[in-house]
């Protein structure tokens, strides 16, 4: 049985699985946009124990929105094995970086510019390349436990001799994903091309990048990259095997429900990130 859960985080993204009969946990994304409100915390370290073990957290970018609490979680769990994330180039890693840096988001600037430094020795860090205008073809399943560094984008992962569930990412890059607010950066006449290149020259324009981040119309779309993932079965035949858990949650003032269902056949869930799927051929991928 699996247990899909989309928390309740607001304006943001906290989304996981969990495998009861395998006890096998997955969490894509965790943040919001405030990430100070104690609310916003105890949401996350309400969804697991001390004692949880997060076998792969997906993260599918580096917007505030989808890492501010990852920090939170963390320091929740026992322990988090995996962790697999869109390919950032050293220049890309030093923009973002630089950016949380000028916000005075710190954990966001270390686990942009160092995610191993920010998870520790224990955590494997994946990073999947980005997916290009080729023909995709069939990849073959990654049993996780292998040691790799770096993955294709639409390499089928598998947990612990769990084959006939497959977690699947895919890292869109988009050229002019974050476009706007570069654009944005040029109007305050700050030089977009120091700001990837010289972490000093960030205190020289803090106060203007802070202006420019908190723009209605910006929405924080600071990285090019998101990525999908595709968690289900790993064909049609291994339908009957699974079926998931579905709760509805309805509040009033005093109390909270949560009404079950169970469904034997649409076990199969596509996280998007911020991905537009109108630039997006999501049926040629999968």
């Amino acid at each position: 049985m699996i247990e899909r859960i989309f928390h309740p985080i607001g304006q943001g993204a906290f989304y996981s699985e969990r495998h009861t009969s395998r006890n096998i946990n997955i969490v894509y994304d965790c943040g919001t946009t405030n990430p100070s409100l104690p609310a916003k915390q105890k949401v996350v370290s309400n969804s697991f124990s001390e004692d949880d073990v997060i076998d792969i957290l997906f993260i599918s970018h580096f917007d505030k929105d989808h890492i501010s609490l990852i920090d939170t979680l963390k320091n929740t769990v026992k322990r988090i094995d995996r962790v697999v994330i869109p390919l950032l180039h050293d220049e890309e890693k030093i923009f973002l970086s630089n950016i949380y840096k000028a916000l005075g988001h710190s954990s966001s600037e270390k686990l942009a510019s160092n995610p191993q430094e920010f998870f520790g020795r224990e955590t494997q860090i994946i990073e999947v390349l980005p997916s290009s205008d080729a023909e995709i073809r069939e990849i073959s399943s990654l049993e996780i436990n292998e040691t790799r560094t770096e993955i294709q984008s639409g390499t089928p992962l598998t947990i612990n001799g769990f084959n006939d569930w497959v977690y699947i990412p895919f890292n869109y890059d988009y050229e002019n994903r974050n476009k706007q607010f570069l654009d944005e950066l040029q109007k305050e006449g700050i030089d977009v091309g120091r700001l990837r290149t010289n972490p000093n020259y960030i205190l020289e324009e803090k106060e203007k990048i802070k202006k420019v981040y908190k723009r209605k119309e910006i929405n924080g779309n600071i990285n090019e990259n998101s990525m999908f993932l595709y968690s289900g079965p790993s064909c049609k035949k291994d339908l009957h095997k699974h079926s998931w858990i579905r709760g509805h949650y309805r509040c009033d003032l005093f109390r909270c429900y949560v009404d079950i269902d169970c469904h034997p056949h649409r076990v199969a869930c596509l996280y998007t990130g911020d991905g537009d799927l109108n630039k997006v051929d999501i049926s040629k991928d999968i």
